[in-house]
């Protein structure tokens, strides 16, 4: 069609399943049926409203402009050509039932105060620009609907859009690229999940500026290799359905931030879910990681296992777990978990039934020492260190490794060991320790002496000195030795 379009009104254009190509513009006051493809292959061109296009493509250069509201039900494809999703200050929303191909060229929102909407039901694929922002006056919303499964893939120029929503049964959208700001791709506000849909960062990076909502019976998928980046002050991810923080072993989910000043905290609701192992979490503020009451910690029985909160963290705790029963799996039990924060609680459960392990966790404020429970020590958190526990097979210098059953070189001044001299083995302090926990005894005898001479020893626990019923400490020299210690917890007499 070398000229315009022009349906008249009561006038209807069968299209058939043809290709037609059209080279100036289209105007539709009737009635379209198409089950085949229009390609726009003209320079400036305006396609007024349409509600009944199946497949279009734009497959040479120029312009082409949006003059009104268009529904597809197969697929765009834009080759070499530059379209805009509108023309003037009237908002626009396109409904695209199938995918989006930006092979080449562009697609841009006009540069005037407007808002427009494009859905897309299918993939949406950008090998050129896709630049859906200019301020926060003037943007395309961006709506991923369907229920198919969904992918954001491409490697493209220029990828700009404001807000990322993913529709109510919308399933799986899956990321192909990173989103970096540093390659010019920006989500630049809030990304919205919602009922029946779930975002897969597939093992990728994504730059985010706004909130993360996660609506009920919504999920995020933080998995391996993905690295989640703030980069705009106070933003959270409100989560009323399902997170996912779960990596492999070597292979990190990570959530971050680009500075101290765009530190970030995450809420998950009543009914919401949370899964967290082999992470990394660094730059919390706030209340760092809140389950409310209601709310599920207990998912898998190794929750919150194999991961670090960073030296970043401002927060008041890392984890505030108050209220959150335990009920489908009871105990949960962390391992190697790592607490580098400086400042605040490393875990808030002053309430709920149920009660979390941590077993070899390490870290600067790691342990009973920096928790808070209902005690001290409680019952709703717990600390064990199997996997750097000592225990003597000799009587000797504590110093000497040859003593215990398996060589601590390194962890008798790093404060992560837990030492106990067991019966019958009497076991004298000719140097300083720092060490997590000290147990003298296993109910029958055993016994410590601190020093040999006047020469002053230090004997530092971060968590228990324990002496067991039979064990005893006793003073070896005349100098004075200091002990600090957190909690003594004595069954037989100290001399």
């Amino acid at each position: 069609m070398e000229g315009s379009v022009n349906i008249g009104t009561g006038s209807t254009f069968d299209a058939g399943a043809f290709v037609h190509t059209v080279l100036v513009d289209w105007t539709n006051a009737g009635t379209l049926a198409s089950a085949g493809t229009f390609t726009f292959d003209g320079g400036t061109q305006n396609i007024g409203a349409e509600s009944n296009f199946n497949h279009v493509t734009f497959s040479t250069a120029g312009t082409k402009t949006f003059t009104g509201n268009l529904a597809l039900s197969g697929d765009l494809n834009i080759s070499n050509a530059t379209v805009y999703i509108g023309n003037n200050t009237t908002p626009r929303a396109h409904q695209i039932t199938g995918s989006v191909f930006i092979n080449s060229g562009s697609l841009y929102t006009n540069n005037v105060d407007v808002i427009h909407a494009l859905s897309v039901g299918g993939n949406l694929t950008v090998n050129g620009n896709l630049d859906l922002y200019i301020n926060t006056i003037r943007y395309t919303n961006l709506t991923i609907t369907g229920n198919v499964a969904h992918s954001i893939d491409g490697t493209p120029t220029i990828f700009d859009i404001y807000n990322l929503n993913l529709g109510a049964t919308s399933n799986k959208t899956t990321l192909g690229f990173d989103i970096l700001t540093s390659s010019t791709d920006y989500i630049r506000n809030d990304i919205s999940i919602g009922n029946g849909a779930t975002l897969d960062m597939n093992t990728k990076d994504l730059d985010v500026y706004g909130n993360i909502t996660i609506a009920a019976g919504g999920e995020f998928q933080i998995d391996e290799n993905a690295v989640l980046t703030y980069y705009a002050a106070s933003k959270s991810v409100q989560n009323s359905g399902t997170l996912s923080i779960v990596g492999t072993a070597g292979n990190l989910a990570t959530l971050t931030a680009s500075a101290t000043g765009n530190r970030f905290y995450i809420d998950n609701a009543s009914g919401a879910s949370l899964v967290m192992k082999y992470f990394s979490v660094d730059y919390l503020t706030g209340n760092g990681i809140t389950v409310a009451t209601g709310g599920t910690a207990d998912g898998t029985a190794d929750n919150f296992s194999y991961g670090t909160f960073g030296t970043n963290c401002n927060s008041s705790q890392c984890l505030q777990l108050s209220g959150a029963n335990f009920s489908t799996n009871n105990p949960v039990t962390a391992t190697n978990t790592v607490f580098n924060n400086p400042s605040g609680y490393n875990v808030n459960r002053a309430s709920g039934i149920g009660t979390i392990n941590f077993v070899d966790a390490t870290g600067t404020r790691a342990g009973e020492s920096f928790d808070n429970d209902n005690g001290n020590p409680g019952t709703l958190i717990n600390w064990t260190y199997p996997g750097s526990t000592y225990y003597t097979v000799s009587s000797g210098d504590f110093l000497n490794p040859a003593i215990w059953n398996a060589d601590p070189t390194g962890h008798f001044t790093d404060a992560s060991a837990v030492f106990q001299i067991m019966d019958s083995h009497n076991v004298t302090l000719n140097g300083d320790i720092d060490v997590l926990e000290l147990i003298v005894g296993n109910g029958v005898s055993g016994s410590l002496i601190i020093g040999n001479d006047a020469t002053i020893r230090n004997l530092t626990t971060r968590e228990n000195l324990t002496v067991q019923t039979g064990g005893a400490i006793t003073v070896g020299s005349s100098a004075i030795h200091e002990k600090h210690v957190k909690t003594l917890r004595f069954k037989q007499e100290v001399l």
